[in-house]
């Protein structure tokens, strides 16, 4: 649009009437405009000065309004009911029935964004193409921000345009010496996870809940998760499927009241007694947000507060009985974590848990960060709980619980802190990190472990991972390499190799890779 407002009148023999326009902004800047529904618009002004967005959405009735930080300059697409803002590898959406955008952050830099149209033989199935550096994601439209349908992928080389056409379902790519190749897409695009969660919204749709409890039952031994969610299980993600459930637009508030009607009718299921839980706890911390404790508004910790006595209240007579499902302990461990319980009191669930779930990954990865000094642990209290887990499961199992935890933990140190500091074996770790990607390959875990192999400089693991990466046609994740695509060149070069280079081959530049933090 540019930074001026125009008026512009002509007849229909082409006469010009009144073209004028002035100034509608102070100074320079970028300006977008998308209608993404009947009568409802999206504008989007970057200032490249701050480094900030100005967002407005809505309809003539109903307008809204947020600030959001963004140092590039963005690209805006409307959709069936909702707009996409994106630039680097974050998708922002913005729906008319919600006050602030979902952030999507995707594995590779986003290069376009396309939609779907709701019409066909797929009806309201309809999906989002995001076009990035690596890879065509397929994704569901209304829960694009989880549940990707399907990644398509490829090498990238800096030469070749990717252009989505959802509504012919083709992808077109354009090439040196002006090749361009058509791409037809055949079959259900929907991947077995998609379908899961799919199946478990129809459920909700028939309030089939004794089927949502006996699913719950079924899978509460299940180390595995059907999401792709770091530190997550086959349970957490059914929890977050019955909270994630929408047929009509709703806020979290909304959902949280919807579910606490169905729990009160329903007291004995447990599956959607922890998910309300759950979502108590996530509007609360949410409400808190991730700023330093300094910087919470009154209102923020009223509403963590509010929200965490609502989430024990909600867990506490599940608590109670002789027979809990494993999850249930994980967000008992969060709600002690925020509502700054003391040890002694928390402790006894976490023995409890010990004897009767030791292998739930989600449970002890939230018990290593609910035990970090800034939580009121002691040093080091983190990894004897991790390994103390881990040895009960024993074997190759224990291994990966142990890594599975590590990986989702080490953010809050790095790598190489990471084992000097929370006191955590590299060793374990690295078993674990190549457990995990033979046993259920991942490609974020994968690009982890990679990773991980290369700093501790372990061409053994490096050579398994690197099997199992080309074996599933993995790409390279930007983000977690620094951006850095030679770089992951030479490690996946020395990853492929039958045996490690001679020291003197590598030279002392060779730089080790490290993960974003």
């Amino acid at each position: 649009m540019g930074t001026r407002k125009e008026v512009f009148i002509a007849s229909l023999d082409g006469k010009i009437i009144r073209d004028e326009a002035e100034p509608a902004l102070a100074e320079d800047a970028r300006v977008l405009m998308c209608n993404y529904d009947k009568d409802s618009w999206a504008t989007v002004i970057g200032w490249p000065k701050k480094k900030t967005l100005d967002v407005w959405w809505g309809s003539p009735a109903e307008d809204r309004y947020v600030e959001v930080s963004d140092p590039n300059q963005p690209n805006l697409v409307g959709g069936p009911g909702f707009f996409a803002i994106y630039s680097g590898n974050a998708v922002r959406l913005g729906f008319s029935w919600r006050d602030e955008l979902a952030l999507m952050v995707t594995d590779q830099r986003v290069n376009h964004v396309a939609f779907e149209p709701p019409v066909g033989p797929r009806g309201t199935r309809f999906t989002t193409w995001l076009t990035t550096w690596n890879a065509v994601e397929i994704r569901p439209n209304y829960f694009v921000q989880f549940y990707p349908n399907a990644l398509i992928p490829w090498e990238y080389d800096g030469y070749h345009v990717y252009l989505a056409s959802p509504a012919a379902q083709r992808l077109v790519t354009h090439g040196p010496g002006g090749r361009t190749q058509v791409f037809q897409l055949r079959g259900d695009p929907d991947t077995p996870r998609y379908k899961t969660a799919h199946a478990i919204w129809d459920l909700m749709d028939l309030e089939r809940y004794d089927a949502i409890q006996a699913l719950g039952k079924r899978w509460e031994n299940r180390v595995d998760c059907w999401s792709g969610r770091t530190n997550a299980t086959a349970y957490w993600d059914l929890i977050w499927a019955v909270i994630d459930y929408r047929r009509e637009p709703k806020t979290m508030e909304q959902r949280a009241e919807r579910l606490a009607e169905i729990v009160k009718k329903h007291p004995d299921n447990e599956v959607l007694r922890i998910a309300l839980a759950e979502l108590y706890v996530y509007i609360g911390t949410a409400a808190r947000g991730s700023s330093s404790a300094y910087k919470v508004t009154a209102e923020g910790w009223r509403l963590l507060d509010l929200n965490i006595s609502k989430a024990w209240k909600t867990l506490k007579p599940l608590m109670e009985k002789d027979h809990v499902p494993p999850e249930a302990y994980s967000v008992v461990t969060i709600i002690a974590q925020y509502g700054n319980w003391e040890n002694e009191r928390i402790d006894s669930y976490l023995k409890r848990a010990m004897d009767e779930c030791p292998h739930n990954v989600s449970l002890w990865a939230h018990v290593a960060v609910a035990r970090l000094p800034r939580w009121g642990g002691r040093l080091g209290e983190s990894e004897k709980l991790t390994a103390q887990a881990a040895d009960k499961v024993g074997g190759k199992e224990g291994d990966i619980l142990y890594a599975e935890v590590s990986r989702g933990f080490f953010i809050y140190y790095g790598w190489p802190d990471f084992f000097s500091e929370a006191g955590f074996d590299k060793e374990r770790v690295m078993r674990g990190m190549v457990g995990i990607c033979e046993r259920s390959p991942n490609m974020y875990a994968t690009n982890q472990a990679l990773i991980l192999a290369k700093i501790l400089d372990d061409h053994e693991s490096a050579h398994k991972i690197a099997k199992v990466w080309n074996e599933n046609h993995f790409t390279y994740i930007h983000r977690l390499w620094d951006w850095d695509l030679p770089k992951f060149h030479k490690v996946m070069k020395w990853a492929e190799a039958e045996s490690p280079p001679k020291k003197e081959e590598t030279g002392k530049s060779e730089a080790k890779p490290e993960p974003a933090k």
